[in-house]
């Protein structure tokens, strides 16, 4: 499962659809207060939404915090419609998942094509707040199915909200074999009472020409697959956020963690539970691809690559109370609690962890990874970050740190083969004020050169050094 791209409109500072195209590596920079974390809030909106079944938009929740309707609407203007489009692809050849959604979007597939290969999936969301509630305002998916032999075919739902409170329907490029199984031959329906589950539709009711029956289901690949399909994409979606929590002593549990939680408060638990497990990894942007523990995978990135610890161990003291403790790295060698070092390891660990044990096809979110880190660690992150795209991992990251962008320009430099340029999606988020942030993308040559370098990207380090310059031949000229 891969999420291939994030779209929003009428979201905070964006105005206009601003679309996100994920690689494997996408570094999102700008000022402060211009929109990076929006489309960051945008998914995690969506992934706090589905994992708690909420049956509107979830604004508060364990991700994100957005407060009300007007509070996230661009320009406070509660008329406007927000729009959230997620594009989804999936290898129906090389995923095995054990999940409803399968079954269902397969008897659909098979209906229409014995070779399947990839579908991929456009999903798109719009919402207003009506009579005090966030409404689904237009509902939009669109299957493309590729077969082995080349073949693609597309079909398309769309329902929209009318100013009456009832909706169109209308159903584009439905495959005849489709067509031919449903109980009713039209293709628009007009004002129909629409049923949701969720923000789902899944029945419509009303008399409809061509149609014995008042009240028509919505076809299950349409609405509950999708429904199962993106619940399982952002079931995928780990997020670490910017205030990682400070190290602890003793790591107490009062309840079994099912995923990272956005302090990093969990990495303790994980790496208890799987420090054991095998995985694969990569230790450097260079190297082959590796088997080993999770233990020996993060022990290597902190030894060998960030050269802050030789080991990183726990000790369970009761069934929910561990601590983590360090060896090496300290004069005497002897462990040392994770509570009792620098602050910067505390906020590494967790992202090194939840990256490391994050299977292919993952999406991980990280805000800030830089915080509390010396210039050295912080380039390494940008290595660490790029071993996790090969591996199959997508990564967003929104950072300050010219120090990562630095590393990441260098490893694009360094490789002959040009494969880490394909990999690494830099992105620039501007407000020009009043007319919406804009995201755009950076195009960085095979020297490492970016090409439309903007105004206020990274260039604060240069100008000091100039004004240092000027004033130290100032200096001098004064004798």
């Amino acid at each position: 499962m891969i999420v291939r791209s994030i779209a929003v409109s009428n979201f905070k500072s964006f105005s206009e659809e601003v679309k996100l195209p994920l690689k494997g590596l996408n570094v999102l920079t700008g000022i402060n207060s211009t929109g990076k974390t929006t489309l960051l809030q945008a998914l995690l909106l969506l992934k706090q939404t589905f994992e708690e079944k909420h049956p509107q938009l979830m604004l508060d929740g364990p991700y994100v915090s957005l407060g009300s309707f007007k509070e996230i609407v661009y320009n406070y203007d509660i008329d406007k419609e927000i729009t959230f489009t997620l594009e989804i692809s999936y290898d129906l050849q090389e995923q095995n998942y054990k999940h409803s959604f399968i079954n269902r979007i397969h008897k659909f597939v098979n209906r229409i094509t014995s070779e399947p290969r990839r579908v991929d999936l456009l999903l798109s969301f719009g919402f207003k707040e009506i009579q005090d509630e966030i409404c689904v305002s237009t509902y939009k998916v669109t299957y493309k199915i590729h077969t082995k032999s080349g073949r693609c075919v597309k079909s398309k739902l769309k329902v929209k909200r009318l100013s009456s409170g009832k909706y169109d329907i209308t159903i584009e490029n439905e495959p005849e074999e489709i067509k031919n199984a449903n109980r009713f031959s039209e293709k628009n329906f007009s004002n129909c009472e629409v049923e949701f589950s969720g923000l789902f539709p899944i029945e419509f009711h009303g008399i409809f020409r061509g149609y014995t029956g008042n009240y028509g289901q919505i076809p299950s690949f349409y609405s509950h697959a999708v429904s199962d399909l993106i619940a399982y994409a952002l079931q995928q979606v780990s997020y670490i956020g910017p205030l990682r929590g400070e190290p602890q002593r003793l790591y107490q549990y009062t309840n079994v963690p099912k995923q990272m939680d956005r302090s990093g408060h969990y990495a303790a638990y994980f790496f208890n539970k799987e420090k054991n497990k095998p995985i694969t990894y990569f230790t450097s942007p260079t190297a082959e691809q590796k088997e080993g523990t999770l233990a020996e995978a993060v022990n290597h990135w902190l030894s060998e690559q960030f050269k802050i610890t030789q080991e990183a161990n726990t000790d369970q003291l009761h069934e929910k109370v561990l601590h983590v403790y360090l060896t090496a790295g300290t004069e005497s060698e002897l462990p040392v609690n994770l509570a009792g070092v620098g602050f910067g390891i505390g906020q590494l660990l967790p992202i090194i962890v939840e990256g490391l044990r994050l299977p292919q096809g993952s999406l991980f979110i990280i805000e800030q990874p830089e915080v509390h880190l010396h210039p050295y660690a912080q380039s390494v992150l940008g290595d660490f970050m790029l071993c996790l795209a090969r591996k199959g991992v997508s990564v967003i990251v929104e950072t300050h740190s010219d120090h990562m962008i630095h590393r990441l320009r260098r490893r694009i430099v360094e490789d002959a083969q040009g494969k880490m340029q394909e990999q690494i999606g830099m992105f620039f988020v501007v407000n020009p004020g009043g007319k919406g942030a804009k995201l755009q993308e950076l195009i960085i040559d095979e020297l490492g050169i970016i090409q439309n370098w903007p105004p206020g990207f990274f260039d604060q380090s240069e100008k000091e050094l100039k004004e240092l310059f000027k004033a130290q031949m100032e200096r001098r000229r004064r004798g």
